[in-house]
């Protein structure tokens, strides 16, 4: 056979989320909530053979790859696969965590400029130099508090039109000698055992070490849930960076942007 014998056909959420579920948790590849919010909103599309499903490619905003994989017994045609995955849509790069070899190593063959985009960070218990600040996490009702998270300014926006629909994670106020100082949100993943979480610290209340105490208090959350506490930061957040350390984190992946 040839790579030409390989047919792509328009799939759907339902059909991609359980081949990408078990790529991801085969290979152990971390992604966040934001990954995955491209992932779902992206256009899926089936790579055939015979009838069969060999593989899997998806676009988000018609322009950006997201996801690539061929399975092993085809992936000796990956190479060419690729190059006609590239001319779908008007593809123009790709958004690849590091930790996901096949697919980055296709990206890397045919890419013209690269860009850090962000790193990925996960939680493992609590080390013991960790320094905490005393702090506790009350759950908020995002219609309830919408004049607290209004603090917030838009951070939230988008989790919170999340949370509306039926879907999302769960905001958190953190509070401290009487205080709101910050929010914390918990985003389980749909893929896999994941669950990205994130912090926002009102600016009269920053410098004082509760960016990371939500950031721990939260992956302690989702260890309690059988969850595996990940993080995202722009690569070039460098104050997000060393909260998500002060917290215990370790950045073990970076998602990375291809242009074509």
């Amino acid at each position: 056979m040839h790579s030409e014998d390989i047919v792509f056909a328009r799939g759907d959420w339902a059909q991609f989320a359980p081949y990408a579920a078990e790529h991801y948790l085969n290979n152990k590849i971390i992604l966040d909530s934001f990954l995955e919010d491209h992932l779902q909103k992206a256009n899926h599309y089936r790579m055939e053979y015979s009838g069969e499903t060999v593989g899997y490619f998806a676009i988000a905003n018609q322009s950006t790859l997201v996801f690539f994989h061929v399975c092993d017994a085809y992936a000796r045609f990956g190479q060419a696969l690729f190059a006609r995955a590239k001319r779908y849509e008007n593809v123009t790069n790709a958004m690849v965590p590091t930790g996901d070899e096949f697919f980055l190593s296709h990206a890397a063959d045919a890419f013209t400029r690269l860009e850090k985009q962000a790193y990925f960070a996960v939680y493992p218990k609590l080390a013991p130099q960790v320094q905490l600040c005393p702090l506790t996490l009350r759950l908020l009702d995002v219609a309830a508090d919408a004049a607290l998270l209004k603090k917030a300014g838009d951070f939230f926006d988008d989790d919170i039109e999340k949370i509306k629909a039926g879907g999302g994670g769960r905001i958190y106020a953190a509070e401290a000698e009487g205080k709101t100082v910050g929010f914390g949100i918990m985003d389980p993943s749909v893929l896999v055992n994941y669950a990205s979480i994130g912090m926002y610290v009102l600016e009269e209340h920053r410098r004082k070490g509760y960016a990371g105490s939500i950031l721990s208090r939260l992956s302690q959350m989702a260890r309690e849930q059988n969850l595996q506490a990940v993080s995202g930061c722009w690569y070039y957040n460098h104050n997000s960076k060393k909260s998500m350390e002060s917290a215990g984190g370790y950045t073990k992946t970076r998602l990375l942007r291809f242009y074509f």
